[in-house]
């Protein structure tokens, strides 16, 4: 299964959320393989989604540089140490656990196990 929805794992993307009243949920990649857990698929891999700059001062100005120097200030800075993908959306490649059971949620939580 391949999923594509709001990403808010880039702390850059509340727009997003917050311009169109239909996006009551936005993802980060842990609450997204929370969500999938509940329902025996398991995240396989994840990708932002977003368009990169074509012009290629543009390109390292805002892909680049911005970027990092983003994502070292909310980590040093807010102490907020999480996975950061860029892009306005996350597409995820899901699949269905087996019917044995191995990698659903209640065995991967179950207490001692």
């Amino acid at each position: 299964m391949i999923l594509r929805v709001p990403n808010l794992s880039n702390p850059f993307n509340l727009r997003t959320r917050y311009v169109d009243f239909t996006h009551e949920i936005g993802f980060t990649v842990e609450s997204l393989s929370q969500v999938l857990r509940c329902t025996d698929f398991f995240v396989e891999r994840v990708f932002g989604e977003y368009r990169q700059h074509r012009h290629f001062i543009a390109k390292m100005l805002f892909d680049v540089l911005l970027l990092r120097v983003s994502v070292f200030f909310i980590r040093h800075v807010f102490h907020l140490h999480f996975e950061m993908i860029p892009g306005k959306n996350l597409v995820a490649i899901c699949r269905k656990t087996d019917n044995l059971g191995a990698g659903s949620f209640e065995n991967q939580h179950t207490p001692g196990g």
